[in-house]
């Protein structure tokens, strides 16, 4: 990731990795237009405007303190003298900031993996319940809902005894590691996508969830929704999840109040954000830019969506139609899988967000590795997956593809967007396997007991 920073180099853009609503460069040049009396929000030629700012301002206000902390932190090196061997200090400290918030989101996933796991006997210390609340009995509550969530026929393919309880005592770091060495989330990082701190607010309100901590977890929601709307989706799933972790067996009308002490912290945490948003920005014209400019799809530069060429391909008369469609599709499903898997409220989140992610207006690669960490939470979608090598074929075509594609199209004129758009389908065929994984494994456990 470092490598970029050091040599004093940015890496180019690529439509795979950053987009108009996670290029870290755009905030910059927001940045600018605001120090010389211009609001990027709204002057810049309105919301239908390609060169605005089209970040949230909770995305933009962090992008921004990292970029002034990094320049002061060079300042104060410069000014003392000390030596940087022909290293950009301000470029290496905002890759390192870049580096930390992906650290974080593995942290925080390795937690939540540690907590919802059940215990494995004999793997030198069992894993996943020093933290979390204790139960009537003193056992931790994950224990007893894990046996009915996961323990049962946890990832039966991957073998038996011995290799098994390894296997399940090293699952945490597994996860981990998938947030960190995804080739994935490698180039976001290495591009600098500011879709990461979305990322990391989603993982802390995930892991604040498994802990049992109610207003932190619907404040980190918040924050994760204020930075990309589809991220609400996890409310649903968290609010089981905190269920799960607090052991909540009270009745019918204490689940009620507890769900509605939830939904009270989330909205009033958002609206809060809303409000801080607007005091730094200067005006709700960030609404219309950032909010609605995504849900329109103004943008219709090509990237790794499906959005960008059925937009182009379709009459105008029909835009409007195919958007109220295109972004309301995913809400058709939230009630059903509620119904279906909240008593799997890890499942039930994979689904959910591997489901914004697919049919989102501009997704990146990013998007698609921390839904692949999430997949892994669910522990049994990985040893009942009959499709694992598909989908890694799939990606690695992707990846190889790609950018062969887009240079036959754009650079030699050789080829046409079908060429391009034929590799997107690749993707999100593997995101929509991704997508299948923990529905999938979960039907195939609640089918085995």
């Amino acid at each position: 990731e470092l490598g970029a920073a050091l040599s004093g180099e940015e890496s180019p853009p690529r439509p795979e990795v950053t987009t108009a609503l996670s290029s870290y460069a755009a905030v910059l040049d927001a940045a600018h237009l605001a120090r010389v009396g211009v609001d990027a929000y709204g002057s810049g030629g309105g919301a239908d405007a390609v060169g605005t700012l089209h970040q949230p301002p909770v995305v933009a206000a962090v992008v921004t303190a990292v970029e002034a902390a990094a320049t002061a932190a060079a300042g104060v090196a410069v000014d003392a003298g000390a030596t940087t061997l022909g290293v950009d200090v301000r470029e290496a400290l905002v890759s390192l900031a870049f580096v930390a918030a992906d650290i974080a989101i593995a942290l925080c996933l390795r937690r939540v993996a540690a907590l919802t796991g059940p215990r494995v006997p004999g793997a030198g210390g069992a894993v996943g319940v020093a933290d979390a609340p204790r139960g009537e009995e003193g056992r931790g509550v994950w224990e007893a809902a894990t046996l009915a969530m996961q323990e049962r026929v946890s990832m039966p393919q991957l073998g038996a005894g011995r290799l098994a309880r390894a296997v399940q005592a090293a699952w945490p770091d597994v996860v981990g590691a998938v947030v960190m060495l995804h080739p994935f989330a490698i180039v976001s990082c290495a591009a600098r996508s500011t879709s990461v701190f979305g990322h990391v607010a989603l993982a802390l309100a995930l892991r604040q969830a498994a802990s049992g901590h109610r207003a932190t977890s619907m404040a980190a929601l918040a924050w994760a929704t204020a930075a990309l709307p589809q991220n609400a989706v996890a409310l649903l799933p968290l609010v089981a999840l905190l269920e799960h972790a607090t052991n909540a067996k009270g009745a019918a009308w204490s689940r009620v109040r507890d769900r509605t002490v939830c939904a009270v912290y989330f909205a009033a945490s958002l609206a809060a954000l809303l409000v801080a948003s607007r005091e730094w920005a200067g005006s709700w014209g960030f609404v219309s830019a950032s909010y609605v400019w995504s849900f329109r799809v103004v943008d219709l530069r090509p990237n790794i969506g499906v959005f960008w060429y059925l937009i182009t391909e379709i009459f105008d008369r029909f835009k409007l139609y195919f958007l109220v469609v295109f972004n309301l599709h995913p809400l058709l499903y939230i009630v059903p899988l509620w119904i279906r898997l909240r008593g799997r409220p890890l499942a039930l989140l994979a689904c959910l967000v591997a489901m914004g992610t697919l049919l989102k207006p501009y997704p990146t690669v990013g998007d698609h590795a921390v839904c692949a960490a999430l997949v892994l939470l669910v522990r049994g979608s990985v040893g009942r997956s009959s499709s694992v090598w598909l989908w890694v074929v799939l990606l690695t075509a992707f990846s190889l593809l790609m950018p062969v594609m887009w240079y036959l199209w754009l650079t030699t004129g050789a080829g046409n967007a079908n060429f391009f758009y034929n590799q997107n389908m690749l993707f999100n065929i593997a995101s929509a396997m991704l997508l299948l994984a923990p529905m999938g494994a979960t039907l195939a456990r609640d089918k085995a007991a």
